[in-house]
């Protein structure tokens, strides 16, 4: 779907990363799904990305 937007969208496109519905606390495994996506992101053209993280206390 990015790579089609891409192609006739002429305006800046920001991806939000998301591995899941639910909290923003988020397993290694969630963690390394996340830097793999935005370096595939990155690739296809993405302007920027938005994400969310939290520490288990609720601190960002």
């Amino acid at each position: 779907m990015f790579k089609q937007i891409r192609k006739v969208c002429g305006i800046d496109l920001n991806v939000l990363i998301r591995p899941r519905f639910g909290d923003f606390l988020y397993t290694e495994t969630e963690f390394k799904m996340i830097q793999e996506d935005i370096l595939m992101f990155r690739e296809l053209g993405a302007d920027g990305i938005a994400a969310g993280c939290l520490k288990a206390d609720g601190r960002a």
